[in-house]
């Protein structure tokens, strides 16, 4: 599904941000720059903007990870497909494809 043409692909700067620190934590090795990587791989940055923030209010309390509940809001809010192995994403009710 990521390789395919007709699929808009997304990065949450949630994820970005999570794994940066993940990184400064010796968690996992990130790409140096990630902008050329994204920009490689036709995959767009994915903002918060005050839509995403506004729809946490109303999530239930299924995930406490604030990085994980952005993404959630997120792909309500932008009606988007979330890629994870995170087995607490189902609970939201969000079109997910389990990785």
């Amino acid at each position: 599904m990521l390789a395919a043409p007709e699929n808009e692909i997304f990065l949450s700067i949630a994820a970005a941000w999570e794994l940066a620190i993940k990184e400064n934590l010796g968690k996992l090795t990130t790409p140096r720059d990630l902008a050329e990587m994204l920009d490689m791989h036709d995959i767009r940055l994915l903002q918060i903007d005050l839509p995403h923030i506004e729809i946490i209010r109303s999530l239930p309390r299924h995930h406490g990870d604030p990085f994980d509940r952005i993404m959630i809001a997120q792909a309500q809010v932008e009606r988007l497909t979330l890629l994870s192995r995170d087995r607490y994403f189902a609970a939201y009710g969000i079109d997910l494809i389990r990785a």
